[in-house]
């Protein structure tokens, strides 16, 4: 069987999980260790996205279904700019953010059926990631995080109610998906969730990918 020399890696959980600094400490190991990493994000982690990203988290959409298809029309741009071409290239991709998000923010804390949701991602054809990191961490440490950093977003700004509805949704995809969603706990040092994430990644790097010569 042949696989690609470059994995699609997804770090997923709920706002305040710490996704973007343990994605730029695991971009580092893997440059390190002789990939060519892309690192990106969603929603609007490409050219076109931008408008798209500050519908979804600074606009004023009540509408779940809304919400959703722009979460879609995204994830349609980023994959056909950023996400092929660097696959394709060769390269490792790194994403905060993809399909898993929008089954939990979507399905688990907007409600959208799942039954909805399932068809309309199966129309779409978006790929699965090879692997994903769930940063696992309660909705209160979560919302301490996010008080600490700042003014939160449309969706950050949510709840707890709502967050522990997302972060039920990640648990339930977590278990329905143990070949590829590892769940690392997120409220320890940030150093020692990194090196967790490490070993993690490690064990799937040796078991199903190419490395780097």
């Amino acid at each position: 069987m042949t696989v690609r020399r470059g994995p699609f890696i997804t770090l997923e959980g709920i706002d305040g999980c710490g996704k973007s600094t343990q994605a730029a400490r695991l971009a580092r190991w893997l440059q390190e260790r002789g990939y060519s990493v892309e690192r990106t994000f969603e929603p609007g982690g490409w050219e076109g996205g931008r408008t798209l990203r500050s519908l979804v988290l600074e606009g004023e959409i009540s509408d779940p279904d809304t919400e959703l298809l722009i979460f879609l029309a995204d994830r349609s741009g980023h994959l056909a700019s950023v996400i092929r071409p660097a696959l394709e290239a060769g390269q490792a991709v790194l994403c905060e953010r993809y399909s898993d998000s929008t089954w939990a923010y979507q399905a688990g804390g907007r409600g959208v059926p799942p039954e909805k949701l399932r068809g309309l991602m199966e129309l779409c054809g978006f790929p699965e990631p090879d692997l994903t990191v769930f940063l696992k961490i309660s909705p209160a440490a979560a919302a301490e995080r996010l008080v600490k950093r700042g003014k939160a977003d449309r969706i950050e700004a949510g709840g707890l109610a709502f967050m522990a509805r997302v972060a039920g949704a990640y648990a339930d995809l977590a278990k329905a998906h143990p070949g590829r969603i590892i769940t690392v706990p997120a409220e320890g040092p940030e150093e020692t969730v990194a090196l967790q994430i490490r070993r993690e990644v490690e064990r799937a790097l040796k078991n199903y990918f190419e490395v780097p010569r």
